[in-house]
């Protein structure tokens, strides 16, 4: 069972993530914005963070960015419907484990997640 942040700004998404990840996992906390996420990700230090790109309040990859700078560095899963070769490519360079598009399934959610957590 993994510790989960889950960044996204939107009600039902978080609600859909939770769903999925109940009760296979933990989601120690939400955030919508860059600065809760890294905040959020300092205090808990999560074992993978579900990022979305499109944030209230900054961006995904700057959030993603910053949480990666301070140890111990979780897993990062990018989850947006951001579908442009160059967003994928900047989400990569940071690096991330993964990159979903919504929609996705449970299914896909949950592999991935057991993927990233093999990852070294």
């Amino acid at each position: 069972m993994a510790e989960i942040l889950v960044v996204e700004d939107a009600p039902l998404q978080r609600t859909i993530i939770r769903r999925f990840l109940q009760p296979t996992h933990t989601v120690v906390a939400f955030a919508d914005g860059e600065s809760e996420a890294v905040r959020l990700a300092s205090e808990h230090d999560p074992d993978v963070v579900i990022m979305d790109l499109d944030l209230l309040e900054g961006d995904g990859i700057a959030a993603t960015g910053r949480i990666r700078s301070q140890p111990p560095e979780p897993k990062v899963i990018v989850s947006t419907a951001i579908v442009s070769d160059d967003v994928e490519e900047r989400a990569k360079e940071i690096p991330v484990e993964a990159y979903l598009v919504k929609p996705y399934s449970e299914r896909e959610l949950l592999d991935t997640i057991g993927r990233a957590l093999q990852s070294e």
